[in-house]
């Protein structure tokens, strides 16, 4: 499972779209359903793990821009 169009995302290579997801890979198994293996896909689009990136300039731009607004939160 890969994306076809580019995503900025730590998890998600922006050159070939792969998923750097557990149970896309060593974690895989027969008994999962694809449900299972799309709401996983969902829940690290909306949780990004920059800590274990697929690419890591976007993962570096992640934590920069999160620790951005943060800051700029905190200052309003």
């Amino acid at each position: 499972m890969k994306f076809a169009t580019q995503v900025w995302h730590p998890n998600i290579s922006s050159q070939s779209g792969a998923i750097c997801l557990d149970i896309l890979k060593d974690q895989w198994s027969p008994a999962l359903a694809l449900k299972t293996a799309l709401l996983s896909v969902q829940a690290l689009l909306s949780t990004p793990q920059p800590d274990d990136p697929q690419d890591a300039v976007v993962a570096q731009q992640y934590l920069r821009l999160s620790d951005l607004c943060w800051h700029s939160s905190l200052l309003d």
